[in-house]
């Protein structure tokens, strides 16, 4: 299975002491991978590393295979920030601005058509004329998993997307993950604390612990130590 993403001794820190030691790990097309930690743990810097946002003060990232540096295809890659934007009530923007300001590329269909079909897809077609601030939590968050995926990119990393949301509306994300994952073999990479609701839909789990990879586990090893 091809590599889509390597990593090879990542280090990395703001000041001393360091927020990432010596972290090598590899994804591979089409698995679904939770990356879990304490806060503080280092995972949301790690995102940033993988998307070029921070650079790494030592180590090696590629990404399909192409150095980070040089890589320039960003449309391939969906990303699903923790801070939802719309809180600002004083921030007029609507759904259908959050989702358009997403694309990146043009494709066969028209704009408008990527919009209303991703909006579909994620359920909140009803949704495009209101302001992200009229929305619940659950809401936004879909709308952000929508602009991610306006690209169709081939991979889609998320920054904790359910820590605000309630149990209900975890679940029907983590099912809609889930589809996209299996059915079109969309890798997909996510900060989670939830364990128990992305049960029997990751393949692995990687686990940050004093800023180091502590382990590389499959999701079968998890649900066999809880039990």
């Amino acid at each position: 299975m091809m590599k889509v993403i390597s990593a090879q001794n990542l280090n990395f820190s703001y000041t001393n002491p360091s927020i990432l030691k010596d972290i090598s790990f590899d994804i591979h097309q089409g698995e679904y991978v939770a990356i879990i930690g304490d806060n503080g743990s280092g995972k949301s810097t790690l995102l940033k590393l993988l998307l070029n946002i921070e650079k790494a003060d030592s180590g090696n990232i590629l990404l399909f295979d192409e150095p980070i540096g040089k890589f320039q295809s960003w449309h391939r890659i969906g990303y699903v920030p923790q801070t939802i934007p719309g809180n600002d009530t004083q921030f007029p923007i609507t759904v259908r601005e959050v989702i358009y300001s997403g694309i990146m590329t043009r494709q066969t269909v028209t704009e408008e058509e990527r919009i209303t079909e991703k909006a579909g897809l994620l359920e909140i077609r009803e949704l495009l004329e209101l302001l992200m601030s009229e929305l619940s939590v659950g809401q936004r968050q879909r709308v952000l998993v929508a602009r991610a995926l306006i690209n169709n990119p081939e991979i889609l990393i998320l920054d904790e997307p359910s820590s605000s949301t309630d149990q209900g509306a975890s679940t029907n994300l983590h099912d809609l993950l889930g589809s996209l994952n299996k059915d079109n073999n969309v890798t997909i990479i996510e900060i989670t604390h939830d364990q128990d609701t992305i049960s029997g839909k990751v393949d692995r789990v990687l686990c940050l612990e004093r800023n180091e990879l502590c382990a590389q586990r499959t999701d079968r090893e998890h649900v066999h130590n809880k039990v």
